[in-house]
């Protein structure tokens, strides 16, 4: 039974971002920063009381011994140990071979000595193992105000949408980990390194299994994991977004809201529907310590305003428009 990995080997929660949640009868391991959470993983091994430090002593004997596979690997795992699982049960195995695929090759002038960008892929410095069949953002797309850190991409006018350029619009934010693509609509939608598991890499599989016109793409493993990781944990940690390029219209400055201070670790570490952002103009914010700056894709990853009922606002109030000279490449 998945829902019983909670409570052994700490590489079967790999790359599920959800396991044990609202699940009935699951224990400590369920709820109250449970240590699936990586809030509750730190507290039960720096914290426990004498009582629970041979359970401490376990827990970081796991940590330490057991790595995560690639996100691009672990949908393919080859034993049930190893294979992910989505909430209480195993995740779905793609129904078509994947294929992978280099969006962006490097330039000739790159940097001399520097590392391949991806690995195995000698020339490529950004590459995408794609499941077709497989949409990793359904769920994200049904719970909108949980924050899951998914973002559509917003095509400009006269530009052909594509999987391809879908593809290469991830390559170009640092934060992006993989996007779906969903032929006969157009629609491209990221997947961002700010909503994360146990382990800042630890990125969020939720797949389900879809039409062959929807294509799941995981980008592969290279030296842009590490850049990633560093990137979201620069967002989570700031107090104020700052948003640079893009589309012209809308807020330029956010702020991250919560009724107790800004939030700074993923949705679903504490509670869930608690990670907002409120526009606040277009000025760019003070330039101060915890300002940084993001793309579009980051602040449409994030719900803009409470609205959940008896929550927050009943009715959010429109965002600032700001004029196409606030808007910076």
């Amino acid at each position: 039974c998945p829902l019983l990995r909670c409570y052994w080997g700490w590489r079967d929660l790999c790359h599920n971002c959800e396991v044990c949640a609202h699940q009935a009868g699951g224990g400590e391991a369920c709820f109250k920063r449970g240590y699936h959470t990586a809030a509750g993983f730190e507290a039960v091994r720096t914290g426990a009381p004498p009582r629970r430090r041979p359970f401490a002593a376990f827990l970081t004997l796991v940590g330490d011994a057991a790595t995560c596979p690639s996100f691009a690997d672990h949908p393919l795992a080859a034993t049930s140990y190893a294979a992910p699982v989505v909430g209480d049960k195993f995740a779905p195995e793609p129904t078509s071979k994947p294929n992978d695929v280099c969006a962006v090759r490097r330039s000739r002038g790159g940097a001399a000595g520097r590392p391949a960008r991806v690995r195995g892929m000698p020339g490529c410095s950004c590459g995408f193992r794609r499941l077709r069949g497989v949409d990793n953002v359904a769920a994200a797309h049904s719970k909108p105000y949980y924050g899951y850190g998914v973002a559509r991409v917003v095509w400009p006018a006269g530009e052909a949408p594509s999987l391809a350029e879908c593809e290469r619009r991830c390559c170009a934010e640092p934060t992006c980990h993989s996007v779906t693509y969903e032929r006969n609509s157009s629609t491209c939608t990221a997947g961002l390194a700010i909503a994360h598991g146990a382990r800042p890499s630890d990125w969020c599989w939720r797949p389900r299994l879809a039409a062959p016109s929807t294509v799941t793409s995981l980008r592969l493993p290279g030296g842009w994991e590490a850049e990633a990781v560093a990137a979201a944990g620069k967002v989570l940690a700031a107090t104020n977004l700052v948003r640079r390029g893009g589309r012209a219209s809308g807020a330029r400055l956010f702020h991250k809201g919560w009724n107790r201070g800004h939030w700074s670790d993923p949705a679903g570490h504490s509670h869930p529907l608690e990670r907002t952002l409120t526009p606040k103009g277009c000025d760019g914010g003070g330039g101060g310590t915890r300002d940084v700056v993001v793309s579009d894709l980051v602040t449409d990853a994030v719900p803009h305003y409470d609205k959940r009922p008896g929550k927050g606002l009943r009715v959010a109030p429109a965002e600032p428009s700001c004029p196409e000279t606030d808007r910076e490449s």
